[in-house]
């Protein structure tokens, strides 16, 4: 519930590797089609790697890299998204658990199609429990770099939860907001 910018969401082909606390994920996605609401049976699918007739060079398709290592001071990695050669993203990250807080921060960037960087990102997790007490927090900061956003580049956004758990049931509070920088901001 988290939120994260740092996923991949579409089909494809993925291959992993793990092996001695050393990870790496490729994952080629052509994504959806236009029919049947997952791969395109009419002969009009998308294809990882394709060309049309006049193009000067072949397109690819959306290709997401990972890799990182787990050990005993937590778990470093590093990820790159290419959707297009207008939208690309990469970060790197860390995750760990202190005693009963398990934590994750993340640091992103997004890039146009000519190289420039459209924003960056950065992004903490926190939970724990207490008992019978439950608490979790995530926290993205985003900077635009765009030139029209230029008068308020900065957006702060918070999702929290609190629960309780009483026998069989748990009651919990649940708090998000998009922007508490923004001139208007709402809260659900």
């Amino acid at each position: 519930w988290s939120n994260t910018a740092t996923g991949i969401d579409s089909n494809g082909i993925a291959l992993s590797l793990n092996a001695s606390g050393f990870f790496a994920d490729v994952f080629f996605a052509p994504g959806w089609s236009d029919a049947n609401f997952g791969w395109d049976r009419t002969g009009k699918a998308k294809y990882w790697f394709s060309t049309k007739e006049g193009d000067e060079k072949a397109k690819i398709g959306e290709l997401y890299l990972r890799a990182g290592y787990s050990a005993d001071f937590g778990t470093i990695s590093g990820y790159y998204n290419f959707v297009s050669e207008s939208s690309q993203d990469f970060g790197l990250g860390y995750k760990n658990t202190f005693g009963s807080v398990e934590m994750f921060v993340n640091a992103l960037g997004f890039l146009e199609k000519d190289g420039k960087f459209d924003k960056i990102r950065a992004e903490v997790f926190a939970k724990t429990n207490v008992d019978a007490l439950g608490l979790a927090a995530f926290v993205p900061v985003e900077v635009s770099l765009k030139d029209e956003n230029k008068d308020k580049p900065v957006s702060l956004g918070a999702i929290a939860k609190v629960t309780y758990s009483l026998g069989s049931v748990t009651p919990y509070l649940y708090l998000k907001g998009a922007n508490f920088l923004a001139d208007k901001f709402s809260m659900t």
